[in-house]
């Protein structure tokens, strides 16, 4: 699930959005354990939101609107 659209981000992008190593290298263990349970995209490929399992459900949401500057949120254990 969600590994097409995944494709169309790079690693140094999603590191970049990364609060640190730490929770970057706790999504890529989740990404990899399939913990993604749902993932979609706006027709525009310009925000994306993924609900997550870890400890608990939470939701990732990605903005690329600006792709010199592009931001995130998530409401998950920092």
């Amino acid at each position: 699930m969600g590994r097409d659209i995944m494709a169309e981000f790079n690693r140094a992008l999603i590191k970049s959005l990364a609060a640190d190593d730490t929770t970057y290298n706790r999504g890529v263990r989740y990404y990899s354990a399939k913990t993604i349970k749902t993932i979609s995209k706006s027709k525009s490929r310009e925000h994306y939101r993924a609900t997550v399992q870890g400890k608990s459900e939470y939701t990732v949401d990605i903005d690329l609107t600006n792709p010199e500057n592009p931001e995130y949120s998530c409401n998950c254990p920092a």
